[in-house]
């Protein structure tokens, strides 16, 4: 995970809670809240704008408004879009949820609660997405079947992931993973999660397809699958097909 901060501000730019994921970036509360209140500010009255990403060198803030207070994530600049707000969102419902039980623990340097403190980070690391996965018995099967699949050299690397972003599993390349991340960060702006299927070549002749495969009254999976440079197209999509189909019959 890439993600380094979250931060829940009040709108005048109080910080009420923090959390830090990453030992590479350690900021003092006291400097970087009033750089988030003017860069709200000017986004309302000069640019007449909502700020909701914002970009600098390696570092990408991610920031929703709801109901009086700001929450913010700080990532790396790699780190999928779509994961980031689907994170925010469930932090944020989690937070209203909570809020009664908050404000009483709320002490003069911020929100100290464990359980929260908790949760946040369990949201954060996707795990709730994952758990889900793993309570339908459907995790231990299908890591099981990829990695046969593998062993056999019927495919040379695969990948699941939720249309949230969450990886569930992989077994491809750091660069070839972040280039899926960044393919399912495009379906996501631009609305095409209904494009069923993508298939590209790689640099070095290999073969990569992506799937969409969705299960009644379950969440959508993005599979992925990925083959050596001789595979031929029909046999692509063949096995793409039967591995979809093996992974409907686990649940």
């Amino acid at each position: 995970m890439l993600i380094h901060s979250f931060f829940i501000l009040q709108e005048s730019g109080v910080c009420i809670y923090d959390r830090n994921f990453s030992e590479q970036f350690k900021f003092e509360i006291n400097l970087i809240t009033p750089f988030f209140s003017a860069l709200f500010s000017f986004s309302q009255k000069v640019v007449s704008k909502k700020i909701e990403v914002l970009e600098m060198g390696d570092l990408r803030f991610v920031f929703k408004k709801e109901k009086g207070y700001i929450f913010v994530i700080l990532s790396s600049s790699k780190e999928n879009l779509l994961f980031l707000n689907s994170r925010l969102d469930n932090i944020i419902n989690l937070f209203f949820k909570m809020k009664p039980q908050l404000m009483n623990d709320f002490e003069e340097k911020g929100i100290e609660n464990t359980k929260f403190d908790e949760f946040v980070d369990s949201l954060m690391y996707g795990k709730d997405e994952v758990y889900e996965i793993k309570s339908r018995g459907l995790y231990d099967k299908v890591i099981e079947y990829l990695k046969e699949m593998k062993v056999k050299k019927e495919i040379k690397g695969s990948a699941l992931l939720t249309t949230k972003g969450t990886i569930i599993y992989s077994s491809l390349t750091n660069d070839l993973l972040m280039r899926v991340m960044k393919e399912l960060e495009i379906r996501y702006m631009t609305g095409t999660f209904d494009v069923p299927e993508l298939f590209y070549t790689l640099g070095n002749g290999e073969k990569v397809c992506e799937r969409m495969v969705t299960y009644k009254n379950f969440i959508s999976l993005l599979l992925v699958l990925q083959f050596d440079s001789e595979t031929q197209l029909g046999m692509v999509d063949y096995r793409t097909e039967v591995v979809a189909e093996k992974l409907k019959s686990f649940l």
